[in-house]
């Protein structure tokens, strides 16, 4: 079921999916269409012609809402996406991106369907879903195997705006993003300043990072598309790459909700690795990112004041546990 309640949701009428087929197909088409579940940022449709179907991405409304990298993410997964097809991980195939807005009064995106389920939520077997796992793992390992030019959200540098390094860009996204959290409700001015103190306590880790590769920057089970082959279920796509960063392997390792076992046996790393103290600094302000995002847009973006809530716990917890592992006073 698609995210009605989300500030940043609006449906399109029939004439206006009509018209972007015939714009990006070159010829009057008829559609059926349907929304599709899942997505909380854009409006997703399944859209049909004749015998072919594609999916159309809309982007939000509502744009005062989005955080300062959330403008332009069309045109940047435009972009990711063949970044990441190039260097041989499946994903999406794009056959329009239109920011124009000549159509509609918002961006959007069409792509080739693929036929798949979503693996999160997916009932299939163990095997398969630890199979999928570790192929998860391989190909974030190919792209964290991809350097950049620059660091920062690929929006940013795409769009010209780069960081000396990663400690800056990230610091910097920090700062935008606690800011709107404290003029949305979510922290006391007390404790948004703790949360910058406690992330300028990691630059020297941060620093430690000299080349900016390729993260996929949102990672989890709802971005891994899966398709079934003769009875057994297996890894079809990796998709929504619109938040990818240029930075750090640590930001997508930090990534609370991808990382397991057989993620790792396929990106080729033991759990000692993730805990030695540098990257697990560097691993965890990522997640304190994760976490910022999250008490903030469920609170403006997705109307969900209690999942805003808890992140926000989540992130003063965060926080202590950071400033544990800078100090050396964490609990062995």
């Amino acid at each position: 079921m698609a995210n009605t309640n989300s500030n940043l949701y609006s449906e399109l009428s029939y004439e206006n999916i009509a018209d972007i087929m015939r714009s990006a197909l070159g010829r009057t088409v008829q559609v059926s269409y349907e929304i599709v579940s899942g997505g909380l940022f854009n409006t997703t449709y399944k859209v049909s012609v004749g015998d072919e179907s594609y999916i159309l991405r809309v982007g939000p409304v509502h744009e005062e809402l989005l955080m300062d990298y959330e403008h332009d993410l069309m045109k940047t997964e435009a972009a990711v996406l063949k970044m990441v097809a190039d260097i041989g991980v499946p994903t999406s195939e794009v056959v329009v991106c239109d920011t124009s807005r000549r159509i509609i009064p918002r961006d959007y995106m069409i792509i080739k369907f693929i036929d798949s389920l979503v693996l999160a939520g997916a009932q299939i077997p163990d095997e398969d879903r630890k199979e999928i796992q570790r192929d998860l793992g391989r190909y974030i390992r190919m792209m964290h195997e991809t350097e950049m030019e620059s660091f920062g959200r690929a929006t940013d540098v795409l769009s010209g705006v780069h960081a000396d390094s990663f400690a800056d860009s990230i610091l910097r996204e920090i700062s935008d993003i606690s800011s709107k959290a404290l003029d949305s409700g979510c922290f006391t001015p007390e404790q948004r300043e703790y949360i910058m103190q406690t992330a300028e306590m990691t630059r020297p880790a941060l620093m430690s990072v000299k080349k900016p590769v390729l993260c996929h920057g949102d990672l989890w089970d709802g971005n891994v598309l899966i398709c079934n082959e003769d009875g057994k279920w297996k890894f079809a796509a990796l998709i929504d790459l619109d938040r990818a960063y240029f930075g750090d392997p640590a930001f997508d390792l930090g990534n609370p909700w991808a990382i397991n076992d057989e993620f790792l046996e396929g990106y080729g790393v033991s759990r000692d690795f993730l805990e030695e103290r540098e990257m697990k600094l560097r691993r965890s302000i990522s997640e304190l990112v994760y976490f910022l995002i999250e008490a903030y847009v469920w609170k403006s973006q997705y109307n969900g004041p209690d999942a805003s809530a808890n992140a926000s716990r989540i992130v003063l917890e965060k926080c202590d546990a950071i400033r544990a592992i800078a100090e050396g006073s964490e609990s062995r």
